[in-house]
């Protein structure tokens, strides 16, 4: 088996960890204090609702939270 690596963002600091929009809103979910399977479903409605592409855009997670809360 291969190691699956990392994309590079640009602006991203050497080393810091990129997220798919996915992963990103996932999370976001669960912290919220959705539980896991509820938090999936719900992101999986969004990404059809707003046509997204959720698996190729990947950001940071400062970056993500840059786009929802811009300053």
């Amino acid at each position: 088996m291969t190691k699956r690596q990392q994309r590079k963002t640009p602006g991203a600091d050497e080393g810091e960890r990129t997220y798919t929009r996915r992963q990103w809103l996932t999370r976001r979910a669960i912290m919220n204090g959705a539980p896991v399977v509820m938090a999936v479903e719900a992101v999986a409605s969004v990404a059809i609702e707003h046509d997204w592409d959720m698996d190729t855009e990947r950001k940071t997670m400062a970056e993500w939270d840059m786009m929802e809360h811009p300053q």
